[in-house]
């Protein structure tokens, strides 16, 4: 798992997939979403989110993308624990209403996810 440090920074090869892994809990109540602004896609196709259902509590969610030609694209994680955001379905959400538990997100998380709607940042740049 590769865990940002404010941003984290990486580089792929084009028409090579790249899966972004994050620990999972959902039947805690952890879940994780691709926020907006979604990557450029004529860089970075997002190829969808699944989640390693063999791993018990402690699992992991992968989210898919591939190199579509050379340059950069930004994605960013929201990572949402015990239901503080909500949306439409599982691939778009953003933070709940204010009154929630630090229902405006921190801008880029560091270190590991913990109890706060954080956003995790990465940078990738596309060969």
């Amino acid at each position: 798992m590769r865990t940002p440090t404010a941003v984290s920074r990486m580089t792929v090869v084009a028409a090579l997939p790249l899966a972004l892994e994050v620990p999972a809990a959902s039947a805690m109540g952890k879940n994780w979403y691709l926020a907006d602004p979604k990557p450029n896609p004529a860089v970075l196709d997002h190829g969808g989110k699944r989640e390693d259902t063999d791993a018990g509590d402690d699992g992991m969610e992968y989210f898919d993308f591939t190199g579509v030609k050379a340059g950069r694209a930004t994605v960013k994680l929201l990572h949402c624990p015990n239901g503080f955001c909500h949306g439409a379905d599982e691939v778009t959400a953003s933070p709940a209403p204010s009154g929630a538990p630090a229902a405006s997100p921190v801008p880029t998380a560091t270190g590991a996810p913990d109890d706060r709607v954080e956003y995790f940042v990465y940078e990738i740049t596309v060969r």
